[in-house]
Order: structure tokens, then C-alpha cells, then sequence
């Protein structure tokens, strides 16, 4: 298990070490239901606000997780228009 959440937290510093512990609060939420999968999609042409999900095709119970930079970011792009 050590070792598990030490490669999320790996992880989690190679994409976001601004917020050292959100990979591990997307998964501990994704995990209270059976089955469940966090999909990161960082491709270079993926909108961020759109990077953690826990879908691949669109459904009903969908969920998207955004730091709250992403959030800023685009809540002043809006803003600026």
C-alpha cells in the first residue's frame, strides 16, 4: 500500500506540484463506490479543465475534478471578455 499512494504522489508532483495532494483526494472520492477509475487525460490538446475525469464517454453520473487554478484561470478569461 506504502507504495501505491508513493507513486500517486509521484505522480501527483510531475503534473500538478502546486497541489501536492489532489491526485489522492480525486482517487479517495472515486473510490467509495465498487469499480470506479480516475481517466487523466494529458495529452497537450486536452482543455485542463477537463484533464480528470472519472468517464471516458460522457454518462450520467459523470465527474470532473479541477484544481482551483484551472478554476481562476478560467473565471478570468470570462471575466476579460
Amino acid at each position: 500500500m506504502k507504495r501505491d499512494v508513493t507513486s500517486v504522489d509521484i505522480l501527483n508532483r510531475q503534473i500538478l506540484p502546486e497541489f501536492p495532494k489532489f491526485i489522492r483526494s480525486v482517487l479517495s472520492d472515486v473510490s467509495v463506490k465498487k469499480y470506479q477509475f480516475v481517466l487523466i487525460d494529458n495529452s497537450s490538446q486536452q482543455d485542463e479543465r477537463f484533464r480528470f475525469r472519472n468517464f471516458v464517454y460522457p454518462k450520467k453520473d459523470a465527474k470532473i475534478y479541477v484544481p482551483t487554478r484551472v478554476i481562476k484561470k478560467h473565471s478570468e478569461e470570462i471575466a476579460g471578455d
